[in-house]
């Protein structure tokens, strides 16, 4: 029994770590301003597989006016941007494709993220007279791949039958 309690004391011992727990403001600012890990530690891409990637300077540009940022910017600066987003795609093209045989090489870069100017363009509001015009031409549109079926009147529904229901409606005088 006491082996057994020494064992358990030893083991607990060598795998758990001892830490210190954080108890001030600045003691937890000053753990998290330290990165624990990045992507370039979890993955390290070949060369190949960046210069597969191709990103332009528009891309960035449209990139950083899209978010707000300054787009007048050195090329130094947006090498190293370009750089990023590389790396950027091939870690999310890594979380997204669990099986490396099957990668298919993309045509373009919008499997990853799309900055097509319609994507951006803000849908036509809607109007009452589209509103009216839509609902209007509803009962012409039956989608068969939905489940809609052919309608039919109401009026041909029998009201003596238990298991029909009919809506009467006032007629305004």
């Amino acid at each position: 029994m006491m082996c057994k309690h020494i064992l358990r004391l030893s083991i607990r011992r060598y795998s758990t770590n001892k830490s210190t727990y954080l108890t001030s403001k600045e003691q937890i600012d000053q753990f998290l301003s330290k990165p624990t890990w990045s992507v370039k530690q979890l993955m390290k891409p070949n060369q190949d597989s960046i210069n597969q990637i191709t990103i332009d300077s528009n891309v960035i540009r449209k990139m950083l006016t899209l978010s707000g940022l300054k787009s007048d910017i050195t090329s130094e600066t947006e090498q190293q941007l370009i750089n990023a987003l590389k790396l950027q795609m091939i870690f999310i093209g890594h979380l997204y494709n669990d099986n490396e045989m099957n990668q298919e090489k993309e045509s373009s870069n919008d499997s990853i993220f799309r900055l097509i100017a319609s994507d951006h363009k803000p849908d036509t509001p809607v109007t009452l007279e589209s509103l009216l015009h839509q609902i209007k031409n509803l009962p012409q549109q039956v989608n068969p791949e939905k489940g809609e079926t052919e309608g039919f009147p109401i009026s041909e529904i029998n009201p003596r039958n238990d298991t029909f229901f009919t809506i009467k409606t006032k007629k305004s005088i």
